[in-house]
């Protein structure tokens, strides 16, 4: 599902061809630093070897550990000292023993920080990025500048209804395996085209043939479940998977007729 995003928040169409990191990069750009994208000559911040979602979560992780170290710093200097003169009332409690306490739930801390913020680095940090960024150019379409409102829903309405022929078919569907790089190739050779004369017209037939694929796939699916598939109900049902694969054939062949 690495080329169809359920998501639709990713204001940029990337060009299907391009490595899965590549692709990446370019939807993370687009989200935290989309003006990198629209002017090559922006100078890459210092914060883009970063995911500031995964941030955010490394943000909770630390706070919770925080919270955590406090608590268990809190404890063992209430209880501790308490045990030992229980233990033996007659002995001296040693004066280091709290603030190894502290000093030990502040490094558990400071690991904790650094482990979040590994995880919220992308691999290879910024070097990585900007590299992914150069291999990248030429590459995307963006709205607004690429392509303008309309045209624009046109693409988002194709991209969500191949997300959902990817989920649909994710884990088990009884329809031969969609082509999942021809329909990317065939909808980013259709946003190139849309780009280009601004008109939305063969992205609009080519999410409409793949919306009618999606209701083959699930016609074709919903009669595999039936308990009896022999006679009139296994024909059915061969029948419903040469309609969806010949909706798939279609919908990628659209893209060559324009």
């Amino acid at each position: 599902m690495g080329l169809f995003r359920s998501g639709q928040g990713d204001a940029v169409i990337v060009d299907p061809g391009l490595s899965k990191q590549v692709r990446e990069t370019v939807r993370l750009l687009a989200r935290q630093h989309p003006q990198v994208l629209t002017d090559p000559s922006a100078p890459l911040p210092r914060t883009a070897g970063f995911d500031y979602g995964r941030l955010a979560l490394a943000a909770r992780g630390f706070l919770i550990s925080v919270v955590l170290a406090t608590a268990v710093a809190v404890g063992l200097s209430w209880g501790m000292p308490r045990l030992m003169a229980a233990a033996q009332p007659d002995a001296k409690q040693p004066d280091f023993f709290q603030p190894m306490i502290v000093s030990m739930c502040v490094l558990v801390v400071i690991i904790s920080a650094a482990l979040e913020l590994l995880r919220a680095r992308v691999d290879g940090g910024r070097a990585a990025v900007a590299r992914h960024l150069a291999e990248a150019r030429g590459h995307y379409l963006l709205p607004g500048r690429d392509l303008d409102r309309v045209t624009w829903a046109s693409a988002v309405r194709a991209r969500r209804a191949l997300a959902s022929v990817a989920a649909s078919t994710y884990l088990l569907t009884s329809v031969d395996g969609p082509d999942h790089k021809g329909l990317a190739g065939s909808f980013w050779l259709l946003a190139q085209d849309m780009a280009s004369s601004h008109s939305s017209a063969a992205m609009d037939s080519f999410a409409a043939a793949v919306e009618v694929y999606l209701a083959d796939i699930e016609a074709a699916d919903a009669i595999s479940l039936t308990p009896t598939r022999s006679g009139p109900d296994k024909q059915r049902h061969e029948q419903a998977i040469e309609r969806a694969n010949a909706a798939g054939r279609h919908a990628i062949a659209l893209a060559t007729a324009t």
